[in-house]
C-alpha cells in the first residue's frame, strides 16, 4: 500500500490514546522538518505533551520484532539535554508492533 507506514499509524494512535486517556491535557506534534534528509531531524521528539504537573518530550518509535536498536534513536542526546529539569519528563515509546507491546 503505498504510502503506508507503521510509524506515522502508531503516532496518530499515541495521539488518539492520550486525548482518551488525558482529556484536560495538552498534546502538540512536531512535524518533522523538510531537509532533503529522510532519517535526520532537528526536533527533539514527536510530541510535547502537558498534563499538570508535568511536560513531556516523547518520542515515539516502532520495532517489528521485540529489540531495539539504540542506533534508530537519533534523538537520543538531544532528550537527555533536558535531564534534570524539574517537572518534565522526556522519554520514548517504543511499539513492538509483531509482539503486540508498548514500553515506555
Amino acid at each position: 500500500m503505498a504510502g503506508y507506514s507503521i510509524g506515522k499509524e502508531f503516532e496518530e494512535r499515541f495521539k488518539q490514546d492520550w486525548k482518551e486517556s488525558f482529556p484536560n491535557a495538552f498534546l502538540m506534534r512536531l512535524h518533522d522538518q523538510v531537509s532533503g534528509y529522510k532519517t535526520i531531524s532537528q526536533n527533539p521528539c514527536d510530541f510535547i505533551a502537558y498534563n499538570y504537573p508535568f511536560l513531556f518530550l516523547i518520542e515515539c518509535k516502532t520495532c517489528k520484532d521485540n529489540t531495539f536498536a539504540f542506533s534508530k534513536f537519533t534523538q537520543y542526546e538531544r532528550l537527555r539535554s533536558f535531564k534534570g529539569i524539574f517537572g518534565l519528563i522526556a522519554g520514548v515509546v517504543i511499539y513492538y508492533y509483531n509482539v503486540k507491546k508498548v514500553i515506555f
